[in-house]
């Protein structure tokens, strides 16, 4: 990069500022493209990168702002920067009025250069678009504004992303976004319907980078043939992609395709790639199929960095008459069960202290297949459409979140409505509310029901789900039993 950026600098040629400029673009986009912040990329490489942007601006005439007001972004000279953002927007008034930015336009020209750049940045950016009456891209302002320094938990994030779609349902930027916010939050399912939806047209993130995104996902609830499916599209568009190579080697390894895991994992090795977890799990390929020779090679060769763990489970084979017999003794102590029956006494009801809390019981039971509610359920999923885990939607005035949406085997719908206690006077409102919408916009030939789950029911509330056969009432309790 040093060499080739002084080489444009040292050419004579009447597009030198041309060429110049778009070299300091790709520097950025390179390297910090695709990342939600800045501190997420911080590299050796940075300071020399920083350095051939300053070499480069400097030989610019000071009427070029917009570069002058990267110089001084990445300088931290928070007063120049701010005034010649100024300066740059006057000048091009007329051709932001007549040309309004789209999102394409902000995360080029502002998004993915500034991102998280200081407190108040994006609300005077907001104020700039406003001037030159911008709507879309001061709206997005305000949003990175709130998103960077008001909202600072990721639930805080994920409700502002999530209004945010509601209110603008073409953004394609918010949804990348809440994809990773849902993802943060290990919110696996969500982040899997997000990123669907924006796969192949994302605008902040590479192709490559939500293919990556989705395989992660899909990897962490145990859908590996979805996940070696968007591995292999991550890897289509971007062979180098890293970890990718690896990562796709260990889906085939969890799909018990032992043969097509070790070709991948020994390409690894051969390309000196994502080390040092393929020759891991070259070695462990070995060992689950048998292949304990092979195992005991690659150990020998001393060439690579590997666990200790696969150490010293070779050790624990012995290869008889071809055979390989995998010695291991089980150190943990057996698990002893109080054989007491628990009495009836100083059982105490409880509440949850939030409802979070009794969301992710719920949901946990239902995506491992229990019984919940007397039902069989599952939990909402379609590609294209919200997860059904905090399901948004927006009836055209309003925009509702639902706790959880389900489905039984029939496709019936069951709209889920969790409170930690009885203090919500219009909690069947509410949820009747959600039923006769679904009911109208979605069943089509399915039926609705709705379920609200609670502590201590008021005698009005008893009162109310009574008249309404669509909807039933549980109340949960957490209880303690004193054994010694």
């Amino acid at each position: 990069w040093a060499d080739f950026a002084e080489k444009i600098n040292s050419m004579n040629h009447p597009d030198k500022i041309e060429f110049q400029s778009m070299r300091i673009t790709e520097i950025i986009c390179r390297f910090y493209s695709g990342y939600c912040f800045y501190n997420e990329k911080l590299s050796a490489s940075d300071k020399k990168l920083r350095q051939i942007i300053f070499d480069t601006v400097k030989t610019f005439p000071k009427d070029r702002y917009y570069y002058w007001s990267v110089y001084y972004f990445f300088a931290d000279d928070r007063k120049n920067l701010e005034k010649t953002l100024d300066t740059y927007f006057l000048e091009n008034k007329t051709s932001y009025e007549e040309n309004p930015a789209n999102e394409i336009d902000f995360i080029q020209y502002f998004l993915d250069m500034f991102k998280n750049a200081y407190p108040k940045f994006w609300e005077k950016m907001s104020a700039r678009f406003k001037k030159v009456k911008n709507t879309k891209a001061e709206n997005l302002c305000i949003l990175f504004e709130k998103f960077y320094y008001d909202f600072t938990t990721e639930d805080e994030r994920e409700n502002l992303l999530v209004n945010y779609i509601q209110e603008n349902p073409e953004t394609i930027l918010a949804k990348e976004f809440l994809g990773f916010v849902y993802e943060n939050k290990k919110l696996w399912y969500n982040a899997i319907s997000i990123f669907e939806q924006v796969a192949g047209k994302s605008v902040f993130h590479y192709f490559q980078e939500i293919y990556f995104q989705l395989a992660w996902c899909y990897g962490k609830v145990k859908e590996y043939a979805d996940e070696e499916e968007n591995y292999r599209k991550c890897l289509e568009i971007a062979p180098d992609y890293e970890w990718a190579l690896n990562n796709l080697g260990l889906s085939l390894y969890k799909q018990k395709k032992y043969d097509e895991a070790e070709k991948i994992f020994l390409q690894c090795l051969k390309e000196n790639r994502d080390l040092p977890y393929p020759v891991n799990n070259l070695v462990d390929t070995y060992l689950i199929t048998g292949q304990i020779e092979k195992a005991k090679k690659i150990i020998e060769l001393k060439k690579f960095k590997i666990s200790k763990y696969f150490i010293d489970k070779v050790k624990k084979y012995s290869v008889q008459k071809n055979v390989a017999y995998y010695i291991e003794f089980d150190s943990d102590e057996e698990n002893i069960a109080a054989n007491k029956k628990f009495s009836s006494n100083d059982i105490k009801s409880e509440q949850f202290s939030s409802e979070k809390i009794l969301e992710d019981e719920i949901v946990s039971r239902i995506e491992s297949g229990k019984e919940i509610f007397g039902l069989n359920l599952k939990i909402y999923r379609r590609k294209g459409d919200n997860y059904g885990r905090q399901y948004s939607f927006n009836d055209g005035k309003n925009i509702y979140r639902i706790d959880i949406l389900c489905e039984d085997e029939r496709g019936n719908f069951y709209i889920i409505e969790l409170k930690k206690d009885s203090g919500y006077d219009d909690a069947y409102k509410q949820i009747k509310n959600y039923v006769d919408y679904f009911e109208k916009n979605m069943a089509k030939d399915k039926k609705v029901f709705g379920i609200l789950c609670l502590n201590s029911p008021t005698e009005k509330l008893l009162q109310d789900v009574r008249k309404d056969k669509r909807i039933r009432l549980f109340e949960y309790k957490i209880s303690y039993s004193e054994i010694i």
